[in-house]
């Protein structure tokens, strides 16, 4: 093996004789250039554009047929696509952010009432517990329509 390792070495070493390659050089350098034909060059002219056809016609049918994908897609997100995902449609997502607004508005309304009616018992105990602390206001407690007032009072 390490013998044709040494030998594929020594090839590459070999050059031409300097005589061989002069002479090689000069018959290259004084042959007669021959023209190519005019049908050679038609055929060739024909070849290219052909060609060039050839591939504008690929690059065309090519578009065509992204334009025919692209349409499609189109035409199944718009038409197809709310029959099989019903969530996709745009016009039930927001009737339903609005039944979530409403239902959301409906929450603050009563959280507003409880509050506002918290504020209100919490007044009514404090004029209670101050009427029944002074001792002046403590026969107006006993009366029932000051009792029923403030009840009144409370319920609005």
């Amino acid at each position: 093996m390490q013998n044709i390792v040494e030998k594929l070495k020594n090839l590459k070493e070999i050059q031409p004789d300097k005589e061989y390659s002069q002479s090689s050089l000069s018959f290259i350098l004084n042959s007669p250039q021959t023209s190519t034909p005019k049908l050679f060059k038609i055929s060739l002219l024909w070849q290219k554009t052909f060609n060039s056809l050839k591939l504008s016609s690929s690059l065309a049918v090519a578009g065509v047929l992204v334009l025919v994908v692209f349409i499609s897609a189109l035409y199944l997100n718009t038409v197809v696509s709310p029959l099989i995902l019903p969530g996709l449609n745009t016009s039930n997502i927001s009737a339903e952010a609005d039944q979530i607004d409403q239902s959301i508005n409906i929450n603050l309304n009563e959280i507003n009432y409880h509050k506002l009616s918290q504020e209100i018992t919490q007044k009514t105990l404090e004029k209670i517990s101050q009427a029944s602390t002074s001792p002046e206001n403590s026969d107006i407690l006993s009366n029932e329509k000051q009792i029923d007032t403030l009840l009144d009072e409370l319920i609005k």
